[in-house]
C-alpha cells in the first residue's frame, strides 16, 4: 500500500496545486513547455525527449475531467486553450482577489482550502480497495 498526501491526486505524481499552476503558467502566462517544467518539476532529468518539451502539460489538459470531476467538461479546439479553461473555471470557484492578474489568481487558487476540499473528495472517490 502507497499512503500520500491528501493533495496527490490518485495516479498522478504531481500535487493538484502543482499541475494548476503548471497549466496556468501555460495557458495563462504563455510560456513554452521547457519554462514551465523548469518552474514547476522537481527533476533534473528529462528524459529521452526534447527538453523544451513537457508532454505531461497535454496530458494534464487531456485529463482534465479525471484530476477535477466535478469541472464541467472544458474540452476546446487545442490542449492549451482547454488548460485555460480548465484554469479559469478553477479560479473562478475559489475565494481570490479579484483585481489580481490571472497567474496570481491561479497561483492562490492551487493553494487555496476550497481546492484541498476537492481534492481529498475526488481521491476517496477514486480508492482502490486493498486485498
Amino acid at each position: 500500500m502507497i499512503v500520500l498526501p491528501a493533495e496527490i491526486a490518485a495516479h498522478f505524481r504531481y500535487s493538484l496545486s502543482a499541475i494548476l499552476w503548471a497549466l496556468a503558467l501555460w495557458s495563462l502566462k504563455k510560456l513554452n513547455d521547457g519554462e514551465v517544467r523548469r518552474q514547476v518539476s522537481v527533476n533534473a532529468v528529462t528524459g529521452f525527449g526534447d527538453p523544451r518539451r513537457w508532454q505531461t502539460l497535454r496530458r494534464w489538459a487531456r485529463r482534465h475531467k479525471q484530476l477535477w470531476p466535478s469541472l464541467v467538461d472544458k474540452v476546446r479546439p487545442t490542449l492549451r486553450e482547454t488548460a485555460q479553461a480548465v484554469v479559469t473555471a478553477l479560479i473562478a470557484r475559489q475565494s481570490v482577489a479579484p483585481a489580481l492578474p490571472l497567474a496570481a489568481d491561479a497561483w492562490l487558487a492551487a493553494h487555496s482550502p476550497g481546492l484541498m476540499a476537492i481534492t481529498r473528495r475526488t481521491n476517496r472517490e477514486n480508492l482502490t480497495p486493498c486485498r
